[in-house]
């Protein structure tokens, strides 16, 4: 892999915060 190591880790957070924050909207609407 040509990119820092560091950068693949927030890609994988920032992934996982965008599906909770999804999850939230979604419980919150029910």
């Amino acid at each position: 892999m040509t990119f820092p190591h560091a950068q693949a880790i927030m890609m994988l957070f920032e992934q996982i915060y965008r599906v909770s924050c999804i999850k939230k909207g979604i419980n919150y609407h029910h």
